[in-house]
């Protein structure tokens, strides 16, 4: 985008390797293109992820061990993350239950508390499940929530597994609590994770609390954790893109690449039911097109 706010396609020198299943570029060489890109153009440090998996509850799970149990002893955990932090690298924390949400929080907090903070942008993914005395740390410790808001409604696993292990503590605050913590300097307050499904789809249900293929009369799964069209999309663009350390897109900015999806309608325009049913007609990255409708 050139700084007189318009749009300006770029081609790149090199042809794209195409997917076998239809003419776009290769989704991986998309993502080498972007990191190469990055490289050449930051002088930061690069910037490693690892990753721990943790589903521990405070509430008894409808399972043995009742309560799940930390993968990692929460004390070598607070240690690991201290020495990954101090090194430079990125953890990505995959916490479900609200006593892993917890020491996740602890490990990040320790982690401060030693290397003081450090743009190493540590994220917890899922967070099916996060106490209420938590929700405002994330600002604190500079720690995104990367969120799937898909899960976020009515379904046989969310019923029979998760919604039972909230009967000693209540239901839990997720998705716009988190958004709507304490503000922090530059932090985006939430990142969004992909799942198989598309991401109208997820948009969808973090603004309506259902499933697009609900039944009728399907119950709305927590209102009050609704999330507004804004506040989500956000989360999928600009939150998502610094939790990668992309900062040069995630934004339609004068002076960032043109990384857009052009789509059918306006979302904003039509009822919040109707948001799961918007068509990509068009994908740019980078200026370049890599995807068309066939309608398009």
């Amino acid at each position: 985008m050139a700084a007189d706010g318009a749009v300006r396609f770029v081609p790149r020198p090199a042809p794209a390797p195409r997917c076998g299943r239809c003419d776009a570029p290769s989704l991986p060489h998309r993502r080498t293109r972007r990191v190469l890109g990055r490289l050449d153009r930051s002088p930061g440090p690069v910037r490693p992820s690892v990753r721990t998996v943790r589903t521990a509850g405070f509430a008894p799970f409808p399972s043995s061990p009742p309560s799940g149990i930390s993968f990692v002893d929460p004390a070598a955990l607070a240690k690991h993350v201290t020495e990954l932090d101090a090194l430079g690298f990125q953890v990505h924390f995959h916490a479900l239950g609200d006593r892993a949400v917890r020491e996740a929080l602890d490990a990040v907090a320790a982690a401060r508390s030693v290397n003081g903070f450090r743009d190493t942008g540590h994220h917890l993914a899922h967070l099916q499940v996060v106490h209420p005395d938590d929700v405002a740390r994330f600002r604190v410790l500079g720690a995104t929530a990367t969120v799937q808001a898909l899960w976020a409604a009515h379904e046989r696993q969310m019923d029979e597994l998760t919604c039972p292990s909230w009967a000693r503590n209540g239901p839990p605050c997720s998705i716009r609590s988190v958004i709507c913590s304490a503000p922090a300097p530059r932090s985006p307050p939430a990142a969004t994770g992909r799942s198989a499904a598309p991401t109208r789809q997820a948009l969808h249900v973090a603004v309506n609390r259902r499933a697009p293929d609900a039944p009728e009369g399907t119950p709305v799964f927590l209102p009050e954790q609704r999330v507004d069209l804004s506040a989500a999309i956000a989360a999928y663009t600009a939150g998502s893109a610094y939790a990668n350390h992309l900062d040069d897109t995630g934004t339609v900015t004068p002076g960032k690449p043109a990384d857009l999806v052009v789509v059918d309608r306006d979302p904003f325009e039509g009822p919040p039911e109707g948001i799961a049913a918007t068509r990509v007609l068009h994908t740019f990255v980078g200026g370049v097109r890599v995807y068309a409708a066939p309608d398009a």
